[in-house]
């Protein structure tokens, strides 16, 4: 299943500089390792549709999306940081609510000391409960059929891809049988051609790489010193001024759970 929509990750990464190794990072373990899984845990075969989400490190980054399988795509619908993903719920599920209706929410706190149990209600007004918040645009653009009329064909400038794309998402849900489906698989086509050619992504460092699964779990170099040998050994690694061997960087990684090949980075 190929991804699309990887502009998304691109504008995001760009905006967020901070965010750009653990992007990375998922695009090439879902190329290496995620895809095989994510096909064979949904049933990849025929007519399957769904939607989803991944979760990336320990639920820093959330990224959104809808498959089709029997046009091996995944289109991503959103992403962003797990306090971005909060926020991107509350206001969807605020404007999924009828006009003019009121809620209240019952609060309720359960405190556990010395084995007994004390219980505090509270119930507020659903205005007062969930505090406004600007969702986060979902790069969406619309489709006029005036401007675009090359289905099928190479698209060739930033404006056309975004139009396709737009389209994509306003049909992805299309049945088989309509006329849409079949335009739906010829854009899709299109737009994997297009960010196949024009998205690049930052190449991802391998020191960026270990330093930021490090951090997930907690740990220093120190830890690491089984890989290293000698200390002078490891701060030079650490360096960037000495390569571990391709034998000892997979087993780097295995301990890390890093789902990419250590031929990658040769």
């Amino acid at each position: 299943m190929d991804l699309i929509a990887i502009n998304k990750i691109l504008e995001y990464i760009s905006a967020r500089p901070e965010s750009q190794t653990a992007f990375l990072t998922f695009l090439k373990e879902y190329e290496h390792e995620f895809r095989k899984r994510f096909e064979q845990a949904n049933g990849f075969s025929g007519a399957g549709v769904g939607a989803g989400s991944f979760s990336l490190g320990t639920g820093e980054y959330i990224i959104e999306y809808e498959w089709r399988a029997q046009l091996n795509a995944i289109c991503i619908t959103w992403l962003g940081s797990r306090e971005e993903h909060q926020a991107y719920i509350k206001d969807k599920w605020r404007m999924m609510q009828p006009a003019g209706r009121k809620f209240v929410v019952e609060h309720v706190v359960i405190t556990v000391s010395g084995g007994r149990t004390s219980t505090k209600r509270t119930v507020v007004p659903y205005d007062d409960a969930i505090e406004p918040t600007t969702p986060q645009p979902l790069m969406v653009a619309e489709f006029e059929a005036d401007s675009y009329q090359k289905v099928g064909e190479a698209l060739s400038t930033r404006f056309e891809y975004e139009q396709a794309l737009g389209r994509t998402m306003s049909i992805f849900s299309a049945e088989p049988t309509t006329p849409e489906f079949a335009e739906l698989n010829l854009l899709i086509t299109a737009v994997k051609t297009y960010e196949a050619q024009y998205v690049k992504f930052p190449e991802l460092r391998l020191l960026d790489l270990i330093n930021h699964r490090m951090a997930m779990f907690g740990l220093t170099s120190e830890n690491l010193m089984t890989f290293f040998g000698t200390q002078e050994n490891k701060d030079l690694f650490f360096a960037g001024k000495k390569q571990l061997t391709k034998g000892k960087l997979q087993k780097l990684f295995k301990m890390l759970g890093i789902k990419i090949p250590a031929s990658e980075f040769e």
